[in-house]
C-alpha cells in the first residue's frame, strides 16, 4: 500500500517518540515498536485519489551491513524523479506492515540516515516501497524495492613465534553479541591460514581453522622460510567473516 505522509507532523512526532524512548533503558531496548515506529504510523494514511505518478524514486541503501554496536546510523539516499525534486518525501520498511522492524524515511530531502540497532533482525531482507511524494502531495513517484543483508560484525587477530625451523600460529576471533552488547568469543568459527613467502605475492592456505569455545586456535609447522601469516575467517548464517591482519615469522 502507498501511503501518503504529512512531513512537518511526523518529524514533530518522531523528534517527542525519541526523547520518550531515551528516557529509561527498558524503553530504549524497544525503539522499534513503542516510540519511533509508532509515529511513523500514526501519521500514515492513503493517498488521496487520482494522485498522478510523474516518475520513480529508488532507494540507494547499502546491500551489506554490519552490527558492531548498540546503534548506528547508516547512510542512504535516492535517486530518480525524486531526488530532482526539492523536497521529497518518501518512505521504505522491513517486515510486516503494521510491525515493521525497520524503515527509512526521507523527511523533505534527498538524504537520511537508517537507524541500525542491534536488536535489527539479522539475514536479508527486502526493504518495502511504502510511499513515495512530492512536498506538496500533489504527484507521486514508483518505487524500488533493494535488499540489504545484515550479520554481525566478527574481528580476528594473529600472531606467530619461532624456535628454530618450527612456527607456532595462534589466532583468536571474536564476534559481536546482540544479547551482551558486546564482542564475545566466536566459537566454531571456521577458516584457514595462510602463509606468503618473503618476496612473493601469493597467499597459499596451509592449514584449516575451527575454534575452541575461546575462540582460539593453534598451529605449528615446519618452515625455514620467512613470510607473512594471516587468517580468513568464513562467514557464518548471521556473523560476517573476518581477516586478520599479518604476522611476519
Amino acid at each position: 500500500m502507498i501511503r501518503r505522509i504529512h512531513s512537518v507532523a511526523l518529524a514533530a512526532v518522531l523528534a517527542a517518540g525519541m526523547a520518550a524512548a531515551v528516557s529509561s533503558p527498558a524503553m530504549a531496548a524497544d525503539h522499534h515498536g513503542s516510540k519511533k515506529l509508532d509515529a511513523f504510523h500514526k501519521v500514515a494514511h492513503d493517498p488521496e485519489p487520482g494522485v498522478p505518478v510523474i516518475g520513480s524514486c529508488s532507494l540507494i541503501a547499502p546491500a551489506t551491513a554490519r552490527v558492531v554496536q548498540p546503534f548506528l546510523p547508516v547512510a542512504a539516499r535516492v535517486t530518480g524523479g525524486c531526488a530532482i525534486n526539492d523536497q521529497p518525501v518518501a518512505g521504505w520498511s522491513i517486515g510486516p506492515e503494521g510491525n515493521e522492524s525497520d524503515f527509512i524515511f526521507f523527511d523533505g530531502a534527498r538524504s537520511t540516515s537508517w537507524d541500525l540497532w542491534d536488536d535489527t533482525p539479522l539475514g536479508t531482507r527486502t526493504w518495502r516501497d511504502d510511499f513515495a511524494y512530492t512536498n506538496d502531495g500533489t504527484a507521486q513517484y514508483t518505487q524500488n524495492n533493494p535488499v540489504t543483508t545484515v550479520k554481525v560484525g566478527s574481528w580476528a587477530g594473529v600472531s606467530t613465534s619461532r624456535s628454530g625451523s618450527k612456527v607456532t600460529i595462534n589466532t583468536r576471533i571474536v564476534r559481536y553479541s546482540t544479547s551482551y552488547q558486546q564482542p564475545i568469543a566466536w566459537a566454531g568459527a571456521t577458516g584457514v591460514i595462510q602463509f606468503k613467502a618473503s618476496g612473493t605475492s601469493t597467499w597459499k592456505s596451509i592449514k584449516n581453522v575451527s575454534t575452541t569455545s575461546a575462540g582460539t586456535y593453534a598451529y605449528s609447522y615446519t618452515n625455514s622460510g620467512t613470510g607473512d601469516y594471516r587468517v580468513l575467517y568464513n562467514e557464518a548464517a548471521y556473523i560476517w567473516g573476518a581477516t586478520s591482519p599479518t604476522s611476519t615469522r
